[in-house]
């Protein structure tokens, strides 16, 4: 049934300018991708710990008396 909804409102979208038109590159979530983001962004932030353990080590050696 949703899917019937999803599509009259595309039409719809189509014919005029309404608040329900979809843009038709719009991915709809599924199950799991809420889990593949967390996975990728405790990656990223693995990377921005190192980067910024790195750079802060770097500081205390050029600055610390």
């Amino acid at each position: 049934m949703s899917e019937l909804i999803l599509k009259v409102l595309r039409q719809a979208g189509r014919a005029i300018h309404n608040p329900f038109a979809m843009n038709n590159g719009y991915v709809l979530p599924r199950n799991g991708d809420a889990r593949i983001d967390a996975i990728k962004l405790s990656g990223d932030m693995r990377v921005v710990g190192r980067d910024l353990k790195k750079t802060a080590t770097q500081a205390l050696q050029r600055h610390a008396k």
